[in-house]
C-alpha cells in the first residue's frame, strides 16, 4: 500500500490519507477476524468496500445532514454533552442524543469531514450484516443459509446506498 498511499497523500494530505485509507483497511482486517470462514470474510470485506468507496462523491453537507454535523461541532467545541438531542427540523420534538454520540468520535477525529459520519454509518451497516449472519446461523443451524443472508444484505443496492449516506434515522431502519 505504500506506493498508493504516498501518491494519495500528495493529493489529499497525510491525515486524510490515514483516515480514509489506513483506518478502513484496519477495520476491514478486524471484521475479517470476526469471520470464522473465508467466504464470510470476503462478503464482509467486499460489502464494506462497496459502502466506503468514493464516499466524498455521494455524501453532502446540507439539510438534516448538515444540521447533524453542526450540532456535533457545537457540542465538541463547547465540551457539552446534553442528555436531550436537538429539535427536529419538522415537528415539535427532539431527537435522542444517541445517534449524535455514535458519530461524534469519527467526525471529531476527522476534523469535521462530512465523509466521517457516512463512514460510521457504513460500519454500523456492516455490523448489521455480521449480526444477521450470526443470528441465522444460530437459529437455523445452517452455515449456507447464514452466508446467503449475509451476501444478500451486504450486496443489496438499497442497503449499500443507505449505509453510504448519513441521516440520523438510518441505523434505526
Amino acid at each position: 500500500s505504500f506506493p498508493v498511499s504516498a501518491w494519495l497523500s500528495r493529493h489529499i494530505g497525510l491525515i486524510n490519507t490515514m483516515v480514509f485509507t489506513h483506518i478502513p483497511s484496519s477495520i476491514a482486517l478486524m471484521l475479517a477476524a470476526l469471520a470464522p470462514t473465508l467466504p464470510l470474510a470476503l462478503i464482509l470485506g467486499l460489502g464494506f468496500y462497496l459502502r466506503v468507496d468514493n464516499l466524498g462523491r455521494v455524501q453532502h453537507f446540507g439539510g438534516d445532514n448538515g444540521r447533524d454535523y453542526l450540532v456535533i461541532m457545537d457540542w465538541l467545541q463547547r465540551g457539552e454533552w446534553p442528555l436531550v438531542g436537538p429539535w427536529r427540523s419538522s415537528g415539535d420534538y427532539t431527537i435522542g442524543p444517541g445517534w449524535f454520540y455514535t458519530i461524534a468520535p469519527a467526525i471529531g477525529l476527522s476534523g469535521f469531514d462530512p465523509r466521517a459520519g457516512a463512514f460510521t454509518s457504513a460500519l454500523i451497516g456492516m455490523g448489521a450484516v455480521w449480526l444477521a449472519w450470526w443470528w441465522v446461523r444460530q437459529a437455523s443451524g445452517s452455515s449456507a443459509a447464514a452466508l446467503i443472508t449475509a451476501a444478500m444484505l451486504a450486496f443489496s443496492f438499497g442497503l449499500i446506498e443507505n449505509d453510504r449516506t448519513l441521516w440520523n434515522p438510518q441505523p434505526l431502519g
